[in-house]
């Protein structure tokens, strides 16, 4: 007997079949059956649509789109929020995938919680060798539904849920409006703080997804000024308040003003010690033409100078840097023992 869908998962993707089938896998195995899967592939003219093809032949949930071209990752998301077709929808990335168990929960609480927009579930950034980072759950409070005092703590920079793990109620794409890729790549951040200011929303500590961190991912990767350029458009979103809840956004705009200057240095200092010169180039004029204090810009330009000229400084700036990284993730080891078992069973790609 058909069953009607329940939840919609958008999977764009491009050039991972491997990883784009355990991404599917881990939608289509889970113990809420009433799931559909949406892959819509950006024209990677690869192995790409058989792979989904032989899945497909064992489980008609799935469905598959294909672009005549490459219209570009934003656009494909973008161009993936027209198809949801059921009350409830997530997005997924191609190389990230859901842990077993994650909707049934999910749905469970959400029918509890009729007034929800939005689920969200511990996420656990794990590196591609298996080595768990750090889970999405350190400032959390208990799960449930949360007031509006915890909804706008959890909404800052350091706490926001990552929409990987989160269920959302399609009804609220009518009120918030959907994906707006012109903003960049903080396009899924505002989403989840447009959803977050205008209803209320519901936090499960169970872990209930994995978000995979890769070195040459495009966060690592992108020139700073994409990053500072996105960041400047998502913080002119967030002071138009959207007519959502405007003075909690704006607010949370003054908050994340001042997180942008520890993210632009964090990138900076990773161009400066990755020995990417064209990056670390870009990386100045990006500090120097930002709204920091003239003593921070000093500062940055006096080390630049340094590190450019004179490779003992830059060897040991990146010892340190690196040194730092490693004895931070060295000491998640109790999140290893922790989480690992599930998520070595889930990131199996067959």
């Amino acid at each position: 007997m058909l069953v009607e869908p329940m939840i919609t998962v958008l999977i764009p993707t491009y050039r991972r079949p491997q990883l784009l089938a355990r991404a599917v896998r881990s939608v289509l195995t889970q113990s809420e059956r009433r799931v559909i899967v949406k892959v819509f592939d950006n024209a990677s003219g690869d192995e790409t649509k058989q792979v989904i093809a032989n899945i497909s032949e064992a489980d008609s949930r799935l469905y598959y789109h294909e672009h005549s071209e490459n219209i570009g990752a934003l656009a494909n998301f973008e161009y993936s929020f027209t198809q949801i077709t059921t009350p409830f929808f997530a997005v997924l990335s191609d190389d990230d995938y859901w842990l077993p168990g994650a909707f049934e929960r999910a749905l469970n609480d959400l029918s509890r919680w009729p007034m929800a927009w939005m689920w969200a579930g511990l996420l656990l950034r794990v590196t591609d060798d298996g080595r768990i980072v750090d889970v999405r759950s350190s400032s959390w409070p208990e799960s449930g539904i949360q007031n509006h005092e915890e909804r706008f703590r959890l909404l800052t920079y350091r706490s926001v849920p990552i929409w990987t793990s989160c269920l959302f109620r399609t009804e609220a794409l009518g009120a918030v409006g959907g994906l707006d890729a012109s903003i960049g790549p903080q396009f899924d951040l505002n989403l989840i703080i447009r959803v977050g200011c205008g209803g209320s929303f519901i936090l499960s500590h169970h872990p209930s997804a994995v978000f995979t961190l890769h070195r040459n991912s495009f966060g690592d990767s992108a020139p700073l000024s994409i990053h500072r350029d996105g960041w400047s458009a998502f913080l002119t979103k967030l002071r138009s308040g959207e007519g959502i809840n405007s003075h909690m956004m704006v607010a949370l705009a003054d908050l994340y003003q001042r997180d942008l200057i520890v993210v632009l240095w964090r990138q900076a200092l990773r161009a400066l010690f990755k020995r990417n010169r064209d990056a670390s180039i870009d990386a100045h004029r990006v500090i120097g033409s930002s709204n920091m204090s003239v003593f921070r810009k000093l500062l940055f330009s006096a080390f630049f100078f340094a590190v450019s000229h004179s490779k003992l400084i830059e060897r040991i700036g990146a010892i340190l840097y690196f040194s730092t990284e490693r004895l931070w993730i060295s000491r998640q080891r109790s999140l290893q023992t922790r989480y690992g078992p599930v998520v070595e069973v889930a990131s199996r790609v067959d």
